[in-house]
């Protein structure tokens, strides 16, 4: 059978496969190969992607050439997490003989709720470190052949052998200083890691409730991608049945979070669950799939191909007239709103709720 679908859908399709070790079907129609690759290799997922193509009954339909850059970026990124493992294992081990406390978030994390960590590639080991240790983290990262690259005040980057990546953090979400008070007391609240007694980790509810907070603020930011909203449904596919639920609902709401967070898991359901009953299809996901796929499929166009092509660009131009009346800019939205003068990340949630408002009607 064949899927007559676009690569963007279809690269959700591959994505859903590999998660959930389901078959898949072979595209067809006005279908490149090249583009669905450009695409994966954009949101970092053509690694994961090369294990939905897997799936596929024969592989032989594939171009050649496409299905070997599929491989290879699936065997970098296994050949990557095995070292990444060596020099997290390697810094832990000095971090508990030093008596260095840190919590290890982000992708280091999550990619241990993938099927298999190599699915879900990280660039940098992200650390949550006490500034009072900075020092002594410097002279044990030295030891270790680690160069500092830069200092801010909350962030600090270090560079090994030109490939791996680690940087530290002395606070959670610093862009956003209203959180700021609620994520120094989840940091306060932590598990010790694999009996560690150093490396501690956020329990579940209070990781998800982080990820969600950061997602927030990259989907405002325009830095959330595909792997952002697999990311989600890989959480909550792991970890939804043991959820204490109510307490994170009730901590997305002092986050004022609560319907983003209701949007972005639907979403996730809807591209990523095969067995998904619920699929509305409306115009608050479409929107939400343009903003993730089709910009993001522009961008890609621009930064792999460093092409321009003018009919694609007139075409979202007469688009973007039309989502400027149905997506007003955000001084139009904090006149309705008056909190997105304190909290404008929070944008793209005061749409939706918009859009649910109006029932889909455009102002005049």
């Amino acid at each position: 059978m064949h899927d007559n679908i676009s690569e963007g859908q279809y690269l959700i399709k591959l994505l859903a496969s590999a998660i959930n070790n389901s078959p898949i079907d072979y595209p067809s129609g006005n279908f490149s190969w090249n583009d669905l690759f450009t695409l994966a290799s954009f949101h970092s997922v053509a690694n994961t992607a090369f294990y939905g193509l897997q799936k596929l009954p024969d592989a032989s339909i594939i171009p050649e050439d496409i299905y070997e850059q599929f491989a290879s970026a699936a065997n970098k990124y296994s050949a990557m997490e095995s070292l990444q493992q060596f020099e997290t294992r390697q810094i832990f081990q000095r971090f508990e003989q030093n008596k260095i406390i840190c919590i290890p978030l982000d992708g280091y994390i999550i990619k241990g709720y993938y099927p298999r960590p190599d699915m879900r590639y990280i660039s940098t080991l992200d650390l949550l470190i006490n500034q009072s240790d900075k020092n002594k983290i410097h002279i044990v990262l030295n030891s270790l052949g680690y160069t500092l690259v830069n200092n801010t005040n909350d962030r600090i980057n270090y560079l090994k052998n030109g490939n791996i990546n680690l940087s530290l953090r002395t606070s959670l979400l610093p862009e956003k200083p209203e959180f700021s008070q609620y994520f120094s007391d989840i940091v306060n609240n932590t598990e010790n890691k694999n009996g560690l007694k150093y490396i501690n980790q956020l329990n579940a509810e209070n990781f998800y409730v982080y990820t969600m907070a950061q997602l927030a603020h990259l989907y405002s930011s325009g830095g959330a991608g595909i792997r952002s909203v697999l990311d989600i449904w890989v959480l909550l596919k792991r970890l939804s049945p043991t959820f204490d639920r109510e307490y994170i609902d009730k901590q997305l709401n002092k986050l004022n979070l609560q319907l983003f967070a209701y949007y972005m898991e639907e979403f996730s359901k809807i591209w990523f669950d095969t067995q998904y009953k619920n699929k509305n299809d409306n115009e608050i996901y479409e929107q939400m799939r343009s903003h993730l796929l089709e910009d993001y499929k522009c961008q890609t166009y621009k930064s792999f191909n460093q092409e321009t092509n003018m009919s694609y660009i007139n075409n979202k131009s007469s688009e973007t007239i039309d989502k400027t009346t149905v997506f007003p800019p955000l001084d139009h939205m904090k006149e309705v709103y008056p909190i997105l003068t304190k909290m404008p990340f929070l944008l793209p949630i005061f749409w939706l709720v918009r859009l649910v408002t109006l029932g889909f009607n455009k102002e005049p």
